[in-house]
């Protein structure tokens, strides 16, 4: 039996000339990408670990546009890296406590 690869841009072997060939490959632009690839943002407590928020967005979709929808509001702090902050977010949440 011969094994078949499953994996798209696997070497092949060529009976005819024995040496290794790689298939032709399409390379998609950035866009192209961009829009065939997702990103999950997760939201969730520090203390207990339980998740408390989850957005699914296309990966061409900024962190920091999805990121209000992550903040429930009893939270007594917010953490998060430099993608989801704005001055808007910073202000209103320090005006909230």
């Amino acid at each position: 039996m011969r094994p078949v690869s499953t994996i798209p841009h696997a070497p092949r072997h060529s009976r005819e000339s024995g040496d290794l060939t790689r298939p032709p490959t399409a390379v998609p632009s950035p866009a192209a990408f961009a829009a065939s690839c997702y990103k999950m943002r997760i939201g969730m407590d520090a203390g207990s670990g339980l998740v408390r928020g989850v957005e699914f967005t296309p990966a061409n979709v900024a962190d920091t546009d999805v990121a209000d929808a992550l903040i429930i509001g009893d939270e007594e702090a917010v953490y998060a890296d430099k993608a989801y902050e704005s001055r808007e977010r910073r202000e209103r949440l320090r005006a909230q406590g």
